[in-house]
């Protein structure tokens, strides 16, 4: 489970790089990618992989709706929310 639990901290820990956006945003896609992955494999029941998804969903959206955040950064978050989701940013 500790995997899961630190998919968002390693989503903020990509966002902050010092590296271009673009290259921050597609690190955090493939993280997203994996997040779905190790989710489909790891056999849970359905209701821990829905809270699972679900709070990682949730802290997502609210991190890409931050106002507070920097442009770069928050877009960050909106591009791993549209990969978890598979909605386009």
């Amino acid at each position: 489970m500790a995997k899961f639990a630190n998919v968002f901290s390693e989503i903020k820990a990509i966002a902050r790089q010092q590296i271009s956006e673009l290259e921050r945003q597609g690190q955090a896609a493939k993280r997203i990618d994996q997040f779905k992955i190790d989710l489909a494999l790891a056999n849970l029941h359905e209701v821990v992989t829905q809270g699972l998804y679900f709070r990682l969903l949730e802290n997502l959206r609210a991190a890409s709706k931050n106002a507070k955040l920097p442009n770069d950064i928050r877009n960050v978050f909106v591009r791993a929310f549209s990969q978890l989701t598979g909605e386009e940013a």
